[in-house]
Protein backbone atom coordinates (compact mmCIF):
# COMPACT_ATOMS: atom_id res chain seq x y z
CA UNK A 1 0.00 0.00 0.00
CA UNK A 2 2.96 2.48 0.78
CA UNK A 3 4.57 2.28 -3.08
CA UNK A 4 1.09 2.66 -4.78
CA UNK A 5 0.76 5.88 -2.21
CA UNK A 6 4.16 7.08 -2.95
CA UNK A 7 3.34 7.09 -6.68
CA UNK A 8 0.01 9.17 -5.96
CA UNK A 9 2.89 11.63 -4.36
CA UNK A 10 5.12 11.62 -7.60
CA UNK A 11 1.84 12.12 -9.74
CA UNK A 12 0.47 14.92 -7.76
CA UNK A 13 3.93 16.42 -7.42
CA UNK A 14 3.75 16.31 -11.44
CA UNK A 15 0.62 17.72 -11.91
CA UNK A 16 1.63 20.72 -10.12
CA UNK A 17 5.06 21.16 -11.79
CA UNK A 18 2.84 20.97 -15.07
CA UNK A 19 0.54 23.42 -13.96
CA UNK A 20 3.10 26.09 -12.95
CA UNK A 21 4.85 25.38 -15.63
CA UNK A 22 2.62 25.82 -18.25
CA UNK A 23 1.46 29.37 -15.70
CA UNK A 24 4.86 30.19 -16.08
CA UNK A 25 5.50 29.68 -20.02
CA UNK A 26 2.21 31.80 -20.30
CA UNK A 27 3.13 34.57 -18.47
CA UNK A 28 6.75 34.45 -20.61
CA UNK A 29 4.71 34.22 -23.62
CA UNK A 30 7.10 31.61 -24.58
CA UNK A 31 5.80 29.94 -28.00
CA UNK A 32 6.00 26.24 -26.50
CA UNK A 33 4.11 23.70 -25.46
CA UNK A 34 4.63 22.16 -21.92
CA UNK A 35 4.87 18.59 -23.82
CA UNK A 36 7.66 20.06 -26.42
CA UNK A 37 10.24 21.62 -23.44
CA UNK A 38 12.29 18.04 -24.11
CA UNK A 39 12.98 19.20 -27.83
CA UNK A 40 14.96 21.89 -26.56
CA UNK A 41 17.03 19.89 -24.11
CA UNK A 42 18.24 16.98 -26.90
CA UNK A 43 18.62 19.80 -29.86
CA UNK A 44 22.35 20.92 -29.53
CA UNK A 45 22.71 24.37 -28.35
CA UNK A 46 26.25 25.17 -29.19
CA UNK A 47 25.46 25.35 -33.22
CA UNK A 48 26.00 22.27 -33.74
CA UNK A 49 23.11 19.75 -35.08
CA UNK A 50 21.23 16.29 -34.62
CA UNK A 51 20.07 14.21 -36.99
CA UNK A 52 16.16 13.22 -37.32
CA UNK A 53 16.53 10.14 -36.58
CA UNK A 54 18.62 10.57 -33.52
CA UNK A 55 15.76 13.13 -32.70
CA UNK A 56 13.71 10.59 -32.77
CA UNK A 57 15.35 7.65 -30.77
CA UNK A 58 16.25 10.56 -28.58
CA UNK A 59 12.80 11.39 -27.66
CA UNK A 60 11.07 7.99 -28.36
CA UNK A 61 8.89 9.94 -30.39
CA UNK A 62 6.82 8.93 -34.02
CA UNK A 63 8.44 10.11 -37.00
CA UNK A 64 5.48 11.90 -38.25
CA UNK A 65 4.73 13.52 -34.95
CA UNK A 66 8.15 14.90 -34.66
CA UNK A 67 7.81 15.86 -38.28
CA UNK A 68 4.58 18.06 -37.23
CA UNK A 69 6.72 19.73 -34.58
CA UNK A 70 9.52 20.21 -35.97
CA UNK A 71 7.69 21.99 -38.69
CA UNK A 72 6.19 24.42 -36.29
CA UNK A 73 9.02 25.58 -34.69
CA UNK A 74 10.71 26.03 -37.84
CA UNK A 75 8.00 27.93 -39.22
CA UNK A 76 8.48 30.60 -35.92
CA UNK A 77 11.95 30.69 -36.40
CA UNK A 78 13.11 28.58 -33.43
CA UNK A 79 15.07 25.55 -35.15
CA UNK A 80 16.47 25.31 -38.49
CA UNK A 81 17.07 22.29 -40.83
CA UNK A 82 19.65 21.52 -42.49
CA UNK A 83 20.47 18.87 -45.27
CA UNK A 84 23.99 16.78 -45.27
CA UNK A 85 26.35 17.45 -47.92
CA UNK A 86 27.02 13.48 -48.13
CA UNK A 87 24.18 11.96 -47.61
CA UNK A 88 20.69 13.23 -49.23
CA UNK A 89 18.60 11.23 -47.25
CA UNK A 90 19.80 12.53 -43.93
CA UNK A 91 18.32 15.58 -42.32
CA UNK A 92 20.06 17.74 -39.83
CA UNK A 93 17.93 20.06 -37.47
CA UNK A 94 19.97 23.07 -34.93
CA UNK A 95 18.45 25.41 -32.27
CA UNK A 96 18.66 29.38 -33.70
CA UNK A 97 19.39 31.90 -31.24
CA UNK A 98 15.92 32.46 -30.32
CA UNK A 99 15.43 29.01 -30.05
CA UNK A 100 18.66 28.93 -27.57
CA UNK A 101 17.01 32.27 -25.54
CA UNK A 102 14.13 30.33 -25.54
CA UNK A 103 16.02 27.13 -23.65
CA UNK A 104 17.22 29.60 -21.12
CA UNK A 105 14.57 30.91 -19.85
CA UNK A 106 13.12 27.28 -19.55
CA UNK A 107 16.20 26.92 -17.44
CA UNK A 108 15.50 30.04 -15.61
CA UNK A 109 11.36 28.59 -14.96
CA UNK A 110 12.59 25.28 -14.31
CA UNK A 111 15.02 26.46 -11.59
CA UNK A 112 12.21 28.90 -9.73
CA UNK A 113 9.92 25.94 -10.15
CA UNK A 114 12.49 23.56 -7.83
CA UNK A 115 13.38 26.50 -5.53
CA UNK A 116 9.44 26.43 -4.67
CA UNK A 117 8.90 22.90 -4.52
CA UNK A 118 12.12 22.29 -1.95
CA UNK A 119 11.39 25.94 -0.22
CA UNK A 120 11.11 23.58 3.46
CA UNK A 121 14.19 21.51 2.79
CA UNK A 122 17.55 22.78 3.61
CA UNK A 123 20.78 22.52 1.41
CA UNK A 124 21.55 19.43 2.52
CA UNK A 125 17.96 17.42 2.16
CA UNK A 126 17.92 18.85 -1.65
CA UNK A 127 21.15 17.24 -2.42
CA UNK A 128 20.12 14.61 -1.05
CA UNK A 129 16.47 14.34 -3.06
CA UNK A 130 17.70 15.54 -5.85
CA UNK A 131 20.59 12.87 -6.14
CA UNK A 132 18.27 9.89 -5.22
CA UNK A 133 15.72 11.19 -7.85
CA UNK A 134 18.80 11.30 -10.66
CA UNK A 135 19.80 7.74 -9.61
CA UNK A 136 15.93 6.31 -10.10
CA UNK A 137 15.20 8.01 -13.23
Amino acid sequence: MEARCLIGVFRQISKELDKQLKRRINQEDLPVLVSHISLFYILPSNGDHIAFNQLTDRWEISKSSLSDILKRYEEIGVIYRIGCPYDKRVVNFGMTDKGMAIRDKLNQIEDELLINLMVDLNQKERRTLESMLKRIS
